[in-house]
């Protein structure tokens, strides 16, 4: 919803009629507009939090996880950009997938079905309280795991 609406007054802005500028004015709007976050294009691929790695290894290793740590996965992968067959994807190797139903879950999860809102992670103290957070001295400075990409300390 918020990159409609900033696409759609972006729209309005370009089609208004420009003003003649001189000098550094035009180069600072130049240079507003050049740094203007773009859509993300690319999945993130980098390190994932503790509490997700853990939660993708167990389902790798076939361990029927819990419908929170399900949700978990579903609600950080699509908030990090991936799109809704490669979350499906990530659930093969559970021992009781099904492609009809995790595909509606996951659909509903990013809003693309149902009520189209788009469910967001949990935070850490919530996973705290399910039992789900794996935090380790990596995890600091953030409130929720999506923030990990951003704040993880460098070491």
């Amino acid at each position: 919803f918020r990159e409609i609406s900033a696409e759609i007054i972006l729209n309005r802005l370009r089609n208004m009629p420009k003003p003649s500028l001189k000098g550094s004015l035009l180069e600072i709007l130049n240079e507003v507009e050049q740094s203007r976050p773009k859509p993300r294009a690319q999945r993130y691929e980098g390190a994932y939090p503790p509490c997700v790695q853990f939660q993708l290894s167990q389902l790798k290793q076939g361990v029927n996880i819990p419908h929170s740590a399900r949700f978990l996965l579903a609600t950080y992968f699509i908030n990090i950009g991936w799109d809704v067959d490669s979350v499906v994807d990530l659930f093969r190797t559970a021992p009781d997938f099904n492609e009809r139903i995790t595909r509606y879950q996951v659909e509903q999860i990013s809003g693309k079905k149902g009520s189209g809102t788009k469910y967001l992670v949990p935070s850490c103290a919530k996973l705290l309280t399910l039992q789900l957070c794996k935090r380790d001295e990596t995890c600091d400075n953030i409130k929720n795991p999506v923030q990990y990409g951003r704040f993880r300390r460098q070491t």
